[in-house]
């Protein structure tokens, strides 16, 4: 008996041969009983002195295979000697892409990992994608061999990511390559109104509020430093909390002019302007 190939892998069909020869040549009629185990698996006609069964074995493993020869006029019956089959795991691919790249911070990063064996997508187990030391996310695969994950928490600069599959019992583990993902500052879009209080003595005051945003971040609110004008000449400037900035002004503040609100920008944040706001003299 021999079994070709040997080792082979989950699912992967491996063929069963029993060569049945008298001292001096092939033996023509009569049957032989594969088995596995010790159990009956099939029960195949000799011809030419061969006689053969596929097999695919579901799971890693060693499997017992043996046959045994019914005989036929002169020919006694006979036995093999024990075959074991090794079934191997597959070994895998891990490929990562990311989309889109670059991306805004904030903004959220698709990761999609694709893990392939030689026997088509790898339906079972883990993916771990990473950022260095830093575990992002761990997601099964799909029926497709496919891993996604959707992450907004990158910080700006350059995002080195990789995905690594965990494997199963029938799939070797394995590594893609470092992906580079790039991590812009946000865009952002300034507003600026005008409003005026009084005061507990009961004086008008005025104060400019300044709204920044980043539209395509959500969740976050931009900080720094924002800057007011008016006619182009800088007249106070606020730091940004939760997105806003207040200027409260003077008693001698006259509302006239056209002001605008200039936020600075930060690491994560590019800068913005308000459009120009015109303001005559409140009663």
């Amino acid at each position: 008996l021999a079994a070709a190939p040997n080792p082979s892998h989950p699912g992967e069909t491996a063929i069963l041969t029993a060569s049945v020869r008298t001292r001096t040549a092939p033996v023509a009629g009569g049957w032989v009983m594969f088995f596995e185990d010790g159990r009956i698996i099939a029960t195949v006609p000799v011809s030419d002195g061969l006689a053969a069964d596929a097999v695919a074995l579901p799971s890693v493993g060693a499997y017992s295979f043996q046959v045994a020869y019914s005989g036929i006029g002169a020919n006694q019956p006979s036995a093999s000697a024990v075959v074991t089959q090794t079934v191997t795991p597959y070994g895998t691919t891990t490929a990562l892409a990311t989309a889109p790249n670059p991306s805004g911070f904030g903004a959220g990063v698709m990761l999609e990992a694709v893990v392939e064996s030689a026997a088509g997508p790898v339906a079972a187990g883990v993916v771990a994608f990473r950022r260095g030391s830093q575990l992002l996310g761990v997601v099964p695969v799909d029926a497709g061999g496919i891993a996604r994950l959707g992450v907004a928490t990158l910080p700006v600069g350059i995002a080195r990511i990789q995905a690594v599959y965990q494997g199963s019992p029938n799939d070797l583990s394995s590594v893609s390559t470092v992906y580079a993902q790039r991590i812009v500052a946000a865009a952002t879009a300034t507003t600026l109104e005008l409003t005026r209080f009084l005061t507990r003595k009961g004086q008008l005051r005025y104060e400019l509020i300044a709204t920044t945003s980043a539209p395509g971040s959500p969740g976050f609110a931009p900080s720094g430093a924002v800057g007011f004008k008016r006619n182009g000449r800088l007249i106070g400037q606020a730091r940004m909390r939760a997105g806003r900035a207040v200027l409260v002004t003077g008693p001698r503040f006259v509302p006239i002019g056209a002001f605008v609100a200039v936020y600075r920008g930060s690491k994560q944040f590019r800068a913005s302007a308000s459009g120009p706001l015109a303001a005559q003299t409140q009663g």
